[in-house]
């Protein structure tokens, strides 16, 4: 049972909320680039265990970014496993000093039980300042998670601070219906300017101390136009 918790409040922070980019939960009004793709992968210490990402994501079409991921959930009971499939396209493309907005729909199922799992749709809308050294997102959305079987209003604020050209700072605060909100700290910095990223993060869930604060590490991958 405890395993099955820890999966499925894994499953709440992923599935109803991810993610302006690493190492954010909190998502933004932006896709991958046009013919271009990207891998985000992680790992993240648990109060009782580790989970690793990896999240592919390609734009073929100009407005749509589908990803497929997954990742594997060690905790000190059993190990579980987790398959993501999403899709994202934008409306309204984020603007220097504007505004932007989208649509997310996915699933984050058990590869080896059901495509039956956690259920999510979101709108994220994002907000541009000075030039873009400041923005701020906002999500409002849906999820059904297999776990708890049970619909559930979502929602999260977020900001990133260009502090540096390749360095960045982001805390947020998200949540869903019926659980205690969460929140996270990041660093994200560049080491090659839009093709690989290093990141850092530390959360927890209000009220929780330490049984439910995380900390993770991260890299990002982007590619150039991989078609003609």
């Amino acid at each position: 049972m405890v395993s099955r918790l820890l999966v499925g409040f894994s499953a709440l922070a992923w599935a109803s909320l991810a993610q302006a980019g690493r190492p954010m939960i909190v998502d933004d009004a932006g896709i991958v680039a046009y013919q271009s793709c990207q891998i985000e992968s992680w790992r993240q210490k648990n109060y009782r265990g580790f989970e690793y990402w990896a999240v592919p994501a390609c734009n073929f079409t100009g407005n749509l970014e589908l990803a497929f991921g997954g990742a594997v959930v060690y905790d000190d009971i059993r190990t579980n496993k987790r398959a993501q499939i999403q899709a994202k396209t934008v409306f309204k493309p984020l603007d220097i000093n504007g505004w932007g907005a989208g649509l997310v729909i996915g699933n984050q199922f058990d590869p080896h039980q059901t495509f039956n799992g956690d259920l999510y749709a979101r709108v994220p809308v994002s907000w541009s300042f000075s030039d873009d050294r400041v923005l701020v997102h906002t999500n409002v959305g849906w999820v059904r998670t297999a776990t708890f079987k049970q619909n559930a209003a979502s929602w999260g604020i977020g900001t990133e601070l260009k502090w540096t050209e390749k360095t960045a700072l982001s805390a947020e605060v998200f949540g869903q219906q019926y659980g205690k909100s969460e929140f996270q700290f990041g660093i994200r910095h560049a080491l090659i300017a839009d093709r690989l990223q290093l990141s850092a993060s530390y959360g927890n869930r209000t009220g929780q101390g330490q049984n439910a604060r995380f900390v993770s590490i991260g890299i990002t991958l982007q590619s150039d136009s991989i078609l003609p």
